[in-house]
C-alpha cells in the first residue's frame, strides 16, 4: 500500500514539473509600447528616419531573465540588429520590398514586405516551436 502511495505521489510531482516546465517556457507577445527598445550599440544600420518605418517587437519569454538569446534580424541581407525577449527595434527604410529575415543559430526564417511611403510596418518575432516573423495586431 505505500508503494502504491509513493509511486501516485512520484507521478503527480512529475506532472507538476512538467506543467511547471510548459508554462515557464512559454511567450508572451508585447506592443511596441510595452517592449523595452534594444540598445544603440546592437542597431547595426537602418536607425535614421526614411520613407517609411518596419517596427519589430519579439515576444517576451517569462523564463528569458535579461532578454536571454539575441535572434539577429537582417534586411536586405544586412545585419540591421540584434533582438532580446520584450525587445522593439523601430528601422527606417526607402518604400519598396524588402526581405526581412530572422536567424538564431543554423536557422533562418526570410519574409518579404512592401513597404509604402508614409507606411508604419509591424513585425513580431516568435519563438514557440519554430522560429518566425510575422505580421502581427500588437501595436
Amino acid at each position: 500500500m505505500l508503494n502504491v502511495k509513493l509511486k501516485a505521489l512520484s507521478t503527480l510531482i512529475c506532472v507538476v514539473v512538467l506543467a511547471d516546465i510548459l508554462v515557464g517556457c512559454s511567450m508572451k507577445p508585447v506592443t511596441a509600447q510595452e517592449a523595452k527598445p534594444i540598445s544603440s550599440d546592437r542597431q547595426y544600420a537602418y536607425s535614421g528616419e526614411d520613407e517609411a518605418s518596419l517596427v519589430v517587437t519579439r515576444d517576451k519569454g517569462f523564463t528569458e531573465g535579461d532578454g536571454g538569446i539575441r535572434i539577429d534580424v537582417l534586411i536586405d541581407g544586412k545585419l540591421a540588429a540584434k533582438v532580446k525577449a520584450g525587445e522593439v527595434v523601430r528601422f527606417g527604410l526607402k518604400a519598396g520590398t524588402h526581405i526581412i529575415a530572422v536567424t538564431i543559430g543554423s536557422t533562418l526564417v526570410e519574409r518579404e514586405v512592401n513597404l509604402k511611403a508614409g507606411d508604419t510596418v509591424r513585425r513580431r518575432i516568435t519563438y514557440y516551436n519554430n522560429l518566425d516573423i510575422t505580421p502581427t495586431a500588437f501595436k
